[in-house]
């Protein structure tokens, strides 16, 4: 019934029944069962195909033929007794969960004899004939060892049965088995999503990301190799499963989508480098999958943003909230600020919430709340920043106000259902209460601080209460010459709270009037940071350099053309890296490329970001930026495009590296890479997943070599029975 809850869901079921393959295979081995041996190997062999895994696939392939033919080269009694007795395993005991493989048998006898006190290791030395003693002697140790037992009336023994195989055992076990159905039958840990999704990151996969279906996949791959012979069975990478990973992490490579290691792709690019001149071309692309300066293998790239609080003086301790200060709260900030406990009752914990208000805030208090529409076209670009702080994230819960909290706060808090049918009953419990409340579409910082703007003509003091940074860099650009409203970033355990005033910045008027764009191009909720390069520099930047206030200015205007944008970003980026030189990124990222060569440790990502990778991050500054002074702008105009569950960001349009350079460090070899007419072998290099027939797996330039012997053994036409019984299961 999981699995019709989406991909996610089915990946996870199907995690679990490979996990239940190893586990049948470990049984298997132990007790001596034949049979389940065999038919777990079967199971497992579409996996193999689905995974890339072509060694394993085509060397369980040629041991389910020799088992298959056994009973034809051995005679009945030694059948019967391989098959039926369970001689296919080794045992040490006579116990029945005893069985274990012949590698772990020689470590626990051979190999611990050998790395134990007065073994070979251990003072005896490594040497030819010192090897060859030990090794014809260890029979002779061997009766001379269990003689001294004997004499010694010395003996090893143990319980009949394993302690996990005891009935109390099994039977808590059980016990423990009924307690998770009964939970997970209430609680769904996965909700309906039709896509497929990372619960560690948030990160989402296209139409063509499949592992949730590796099992078909792998049948499928299996079906075109059946009245082949290995010797003509050439494995592709078009038939396995496209993981998740290869959203952020992927290459096009003669059409099709590889993931690929960063630092791998870029290492054998520079070594196809035939000329200063050639090799500086390529620093036109990113020479990765993505640009690494703006984003990592979860998504956009952040950076701490509290960082930008210290570009403000906090006002002195006489200069406190006054006692008839209006407050306009932060709802996203009060509903984590409370803390209630597991097991507590919703409407106690509601009664928290209230209490806290009227403790610190006083009933003319009003408190704004962010929106979490469920409809994709309703989203805004701050989805993308809400998927990636999903580190972890609890099933739907299905509550009111008479039930208890069945998991903790931070993780009821982390599913965004939860949290809006929380804060709908807050809603309702506050507005009781007296107090006014609001609700933005979505991101309530634009409304939160237009509510302080407009109260503070009618009041004295206003005091905005949060501890986002985004609060005050709005507050700092709308304010104009009120002074009467400032924002309280409340302390926690022995932080002590502050008050700041958008007028007390430590910078000048230049930094201020483009406080908005210096917020949203280095690194926003919506926008990328820069790798390395904290928020401080920025503002640093645009201070000394005053041809740039121009370029900053750009991004206020209305309707500015996507091309002065560019230009302009482009302008800043070039100061921001030191640049003094350069006029354009390629340059730059040469240059900087040179300077690292002198350097223990390189970083890719401390490179300038490309030209293109460059002019998408100004679009979604505008874009950012517009958006805070109230025009709201399609973002899919500027840098962003609609997937399936909302808005992502578009990392760059122009490939990783020249499309030449591309083909040169993968070659199509199709007889083993053995000639010097393999492209890698010319460029000193293994060969690796991204060759095209080869994927570093089956040639000879590979790191892992196969037999040659293999190849020529044909697949027995009992691979049809396989899929029979696979179909079974």
């Amino acid at each position: 019934m999981m699995k019709c809850n989406g991909g996610t869901a089915k990946l996870w079921a199907q995690y679990f029944e490979m996990v239940t393959l190893v586990k049948q295979f470990v049984e298997a081995e132990r007790s001596g069962n034949w049979e389940l041996h065999i038919e777990t190997i079967q199971r497992m062999l579409p996996y193999f195909h689905a995974s890339g895994h072509f060694l394993y696939a085509k060397s369980a392939q040629l041991y389910l033929q020799d088992m298959f033919g056994l009973k034809e080269r051995i005679t009945s009694k030694e059948f019967e007794d391989f098959v039926q007795k369970g001689y296919f395993t080794i045992r040490r005991s006579e116990k029945f969960w005893s069985g274990i493989w012949s590698d772990m048998t020689i470590e626990q006898t051979l190999m611990r004899s050998m790395k134990s006190c007065g073994g070979l290791t251990h003072g005896r030395g490594m040497t030819d004939s010192m090897l060859t003693k030990w090794i014809l002697g260890m029979p002779t140790n061997l009766r001379v060892t269990e003689k001294i037992e004997e004499y010694c009336d010395i003996a090893y023994n143990t319980s009949e049965q394993h302690v996990d195989g005891r009935k109390s055992r099994i039977s808590r076990d059980n016990q423990d088995l009924q307690h998770f159905v009964q939970w997970l039958s209430s609680h769904p840990p996965f909700p309906v999503f039709n896509g497929i999704m990372s619960i560690s990151t948030g990160l989402t996969g296209g139409e063509e990301t499949n592992p949730h279906n590796a099992y078909d996949v792998g049948v499928s791959s299996m079906s075109s190799y059946v009245g082949n012979n290995f010797a003509s069975v050439k494995f592709e990478r078009k038939k396995r499963i496209k993981p998740l990973g290869a959203v952020m992490s992927g290459v096009k490579i003669r059409h099709v989508v590889c993931p690929v290691d960063p630092e791998m792709l870029f290492k054998r690019i520079s070594f196809t480098k035939k000329s200063q001149e050639l090799f500086k071309v390529n620093f036109e692309y990113e020479l990765a999958p993505y640009p690494l300066s703006l984003f990592d293998e979860v998504g956009m790239r952040k950076t701490k943003k509290s960082d930008l609080y210290n570009a403000f003086l906090p006002l002195c301790d006489s200069e406190t909230v006054g006692g008839d200060t209006v407050y306009v709260v932060d709802g996203g900030f009060l509903i984590h600020r409370v803390v209630w406990q597991q097991r507590e009752i919703f409407a106690a914990i509601l009664d928290r919430y209230t209490e806290y208000v009227k403790k610190h805030y006083k009933e003319n208090a009003i408190i704004v709340f962010d929106g979490y529409p469920e409809n994709v076209a309703e989203k805004s670009t701050k989805c993308a920043e809400r998927a990636r702080r999903l580190s972890f994230s609890t099933a739907d819960i299905m509550f009111d106000e008479s039930m208890p909290a069945t998991t903790s706060q931070s993780k009821f808090l982390s599913n965004e259902k939860n949290k809006s049918r929380l804060i709908k009953m807050l809603i309702t419990k506050l507005v009781k209460e007296g107090f006014v409340v609001k609700q933005a579409p979505e991101d309530a910082d634009m409304l939160i601080v237009n509510t302080a703007i407009n109260v503070s003509s009618e009041n004295e003091s206003v005091t905005i209460v949060g501890e986002d940074v985004d609060l005050l860099v709005i507050l700092t650009a709308l304010a104009g010459l009120k002074t009467n409203i400032n924002i309280l970033k409340q302390g926690k355990g022995n932080t002590e709270s502050k008050l700041y005033s958008p007028h007390c910045m430590k910078f000048g008027s230049t930094i201020k009037d483009n406080i908005l764009f210096l917020h949203a191009f280095s690194g926003s909720d919506t926008t990328s940071a820069f790798f390395r390069q904290g928020k401080l520099k920025f503002l640093k930047v645009l201070e000394k350099h005053e041809e740039l206030q121009q370029a900053a200015s750009v991004f206020k205007e209305p309707s500015a053309e996507p091309e002065k944008l560019a230009e302009a970003g482009k302008a800043f980026i070039l100061q921001l890296y030191g640049n003094n030189e350069c006029e354009s990124l390629q340059d730059l990222r040469y240059q900087c490329f040179a300077k690292s060569l002198n350097k223990s440790r390189f970083d890719l990502a401390s490179l300038p970001p490309t030209d293109a990778a460059a002019r998408f991050h100004s679009l979604r500054t505008y874009h950012q930026v517009q958006k805070w002074l109230g025009n709201d702008l399609p973002p899919t105009k500027w840098g962003w495009k609609l997937i399936t569950n909302g808005l992502t960001p578009i990392p760059t349009d122009k490939d990783p590296a020249p499309t030449e350079l591309l083909n040169i460090i993968s070659c199509k070899c199709l007889k083993g890479c053995s000639t010097a007419t393999c492209s890698c072998r010319k460029a000193a290099l293994k060969c690796s997943m991204i060759c095209g027939s080869c994927m570093g797996l089956s040639c000879t330039n590979s790191d892992i070599i196969l037999d040659e012997e293999d190849c020529d053994d044909p697949i027995d036409t009992s691979l049809e029975h396989f899929f029979s019984v696979a179909d079974k299961h």
